[in-house]
């Protein structure tokens, strides 16, 4: 990846940029329709949905970037584990309350979680960590260095 690469990039970055910025107004103004329509459920739902979708949106050049690389698909089990289930929680932990399992959940979880801030920057890293965690690896890449595997790989000797 040269130089012209980057430079043809930029532009392109930057416009999806402005297609993002207009996707977060128009979100957040349908997000304050429906709560002046006091649809309590509706709004609950978007308010956790749509980050995880701004999320997704912020990971999709990564994403086309992997989709033009050589390689075997591979998930980063430990980010989908150490990173992705708890945000999963954190992000739906509002909605669980109104199921049959809400009594299962804290009540100070549901209490900070059910401000806006904490759940968009856990919705927003989930959707993120949805779409990188999967990425195309070279058999080569993906041996670990120094390994007996990897110097067969490069020989062709066993």
């Amino acid at each position: 990846m040269g130089y012209n690469y980057k430079v043809k990039r930029a532009p392109a970055l930057f416009f999806y940029t402005l297609l993002l910025g207009y996707l977060l107004i128009k979100g957040t103004q349908y997000k304050r329709g429906l709560e002046q329509d006091y649809e309590f459920l509706s709004a609950l739902f978007f308010s956790v949905l749509f980050p995880v979708f701004m999320g997704v949106c912020f990971a999709l050049p990564n994403l086309l970037d992997n989709l033009q690389r050589p390689g075997k698909w591979r998930i980063d089990w430990v980010i989908l584990f150490s990173v992705g289930l708890p945000a999963l929680y954190a992000t739906t932990a509002p909605l669980l309350y109104f199921t049959p399992l809400g009594y299962l959940i804290p009540r100070t979880v549901i209490l900070t979680l059910s401000q806006a801030t904490p759940r968009a920057i856990c919705g927003v890293a989930l959707g993120y960590i949805m779409v990188t965690l999967l990425e195309k690896k070279n058999s080569a890449e993906s041996m670990p260095k120094g390994t007996d595997a990897e110097s067969k790989y490069w020989t062709g000797k066993e």
